[in-house]
């Protein structure tokens, strides 16, 4: 009788175990979002508070595209019944006095973040749009560089 119930305890505990870290595993694969959406805010103030004319089309171009994968990743963060608004500091390493750079790299990051795990269905492909407008304001920046 006494073996019974230690079987049991030790059965229960174990399948709490790994219902836990099931849990967990599912989570750490979901992409990033949270943190892509603060550096893409980050990176498009550096760029609408950089007011260099030779750059403005090309930054102009970039803008609009981060702003269509921010639009998309807030979507996605809302039919998680999260709260886009809500983020972290953006990635460290952005330094205002180079916008051009930092947003490239900021965008880079956010891109890591949005592309990690799977789209999947419920999401309605919003992220594979949202890494399709990075690319784009990558490619805008990029022969700033």
């Amino acid at each position: 009788m006494r073996n019974n119930k230690i079987v049991s305890a030790a059965a229960t505990a174990l399948l709490s175990l790994l219902a836990l870290a099931s849990a967990s595993s599912a989570k750490a694969q979901q992409p990033m979002y949270h943190t892509a959406l603060a550096d893409l805010r980050t990176a498009r103030y550096f760029l609408q508070n950089d007011h260099r004319p030779e750059y403005a089309h090309a930054e102009s171009k970039a803008i609009e595209e981060m702003s269509k994968a921010i639009d998309d990743i807030s979507k996605a963060v809302i039919n998680d019944g999260g709260k886009p608004w809500q983020q972290p500091a953006p990635q460290a390493g952005a330094n205002p006095n180079t916008p051009i750079h930092s947003a490239f790299k900021l965008l880079n990051e956010a891109h890591g973040d949005v592309g990690r795990g799977a789209d999947i269905p419920p999401k309605q492909g919003w992220q594979m749009k949202a890494l399709k407008h990075i690319d784009e304001a990558i490619n805008h920046l990029r022969p700033l560089q």
